[in-house]
């Protein structure tokens, strides 16, 4: 992303010249190039279901294009109503992003580098984390932790989540959609 927050980067070009005691000029070329994938949103959210387990383990990457971190540096993720956390699974890393694009590396921040605050019904089942001291540095932060259905209850085919990350003033959202099998189906 941009400093201004968009993601669409502008290109221009041009040449001057002088030949023979004649000036030459040709410009004003343009071109608007807008990155795609996880460059784009600046980070990707996914889960995947454990059948077995019956829990979701959601994945939220930010600042995949190591832009310098701001003040604040939140990473906020609202819970599903049919959601509840799954106690001491949060983990909060950084990570790179090989030439592909492939996200790789992925080492865990020592708990002194961010503050959390765990969903509550009171605060809306939402789950924060707060970068702590790491103002300016240019890095990956992702966080990773599990879900579990309410009562076991699985009522619907899909669980959907959003979650939002901020960087000083500039906000991003990232969403994620994980398929339940047999998801609101009652056996025979």
């Amino acid at each position: 992303r941009n400093s201004d927050g968009t993601a669409t980067y502008k290109n221009a070009a041009g040449i001057s010249w002088k030949y023979g005691g004649k000036d030459y000029n040709i410009g004003g070329i343009t071109v608007d190039t807008t990155p795609l994938g996880f460059t784009k949103e600046n980070g990707v959210k996914n889960g995947s279901y454990n059948a077995v387990e019956k829990k979701i383990t959601w994945s939220i990457h930010t600042n995949y294009a190591r832009l310098p971190i701001g003040n604040p540096y939140i990473i906020s993720d609202v819970l599903d109503a049919s959601q509840e956390y799954v106690t001491d699974s949060l983990t909060v890393f950084t990570y790179e992003v090989n030439g592909a694009g492939g996200i790789i590396n992925e080492k865990i921040m020592v708990p002194e580098l961010y503050q959390v605050v765990y969903p509550t019904e009171g605060n809306g089942n939402r789950i924060t984390v707060s970068l702590v001291g790491q103002e300016g540095e240019r890095i990956a932060v992702g966080i990773r932790f599990k879900t579990q259905f309410k009562n076991e209850l699985i009522s619907e085919p899909s669980v959907r989540n959003n979650a939002t990350f901020q960087s000083g003033e500039t906000s991003f959202g990232l969403n994620a959609t994980v398929n339940i099998p047999y998801g609101g189906k009652l056996a025979d």
